[in-house]
């Protein structure tokens, strides 16, 4: 769609390239099925571990996760991570380790917001809004100009991005 690259040759990496890597998923939010993304990593060779937290904070067995080579949390409005998982994941990212946040607009960015509160403390980093989207976004033709950049490796094959219909923004 939109001109996009289709296909796995565009892939950065190619199927299996990635065997004996693990992602851990905090999943927060009821309202995000991570089906597919799981699928289409498990295809590259990753193994998925998604943990899902819907219900509120649970208890967490922090050592299993240890060996991960990625940690990914998706968002929700309710705050379901509890101190032990929030420190256990910002000393994570402090030891050179990956995290993804995920985030969406107001109000799906309550872990979002803790973790980036205790990952980069006194930098006042977060999330806030819920501006309207609905936009395809192209490269940026300049410095100052809106849409993404082009050059950089994660947007190999993407001539264009839907924004979503409503977005947030990263403030400080």
């Amino acid at each position: 769609a939109h001109n996009n690259a289709v296909g796995s040759q565009y892939d950065l990496g190619q199927a299996n390239g990635f065997k004996g890597m693990t992602i851990v998923v905090f999943n927060c939010c009821n309202e995000c099925s991570f089906t597919k993304p799981q699928k289409a990593l498990e295809e590259m060779g990753f193994h998925v571990i998604e943990i899902q937290l819907f219900n509120g904070p649970q208890p967490v067995n922090i050592d299993s996760l240890r060996f991960a080579s990625q940690i990914w949390v998706i968002s929700s409005r309710n705050g379901h991570l509890n101190d032990s998982v929030y420190e256990f994941i910002s000393s994570f990212y402090h030891n050179g380790r990956s995290v993804y946040i995920w985030g969406d607009n107001s109000p799906y960015f309550v872990e979002a917001n803790n973790l980036l509160n205790r990952m980069l403390p006194g930098m006042s980093v977060c999330l806030e809004g819920d501006d309207p989207g609905g936009k395809v976004q192209k490269a940026r033709s300049s410095a100052t100009s809106s849409g993404f950049e082009a050059n950089h490796m994660i947007f190999t094959g993407i001539a264009s991005l839907f924004e979503g219909i409503t977005v947030s923004r990263v403030m400080k």
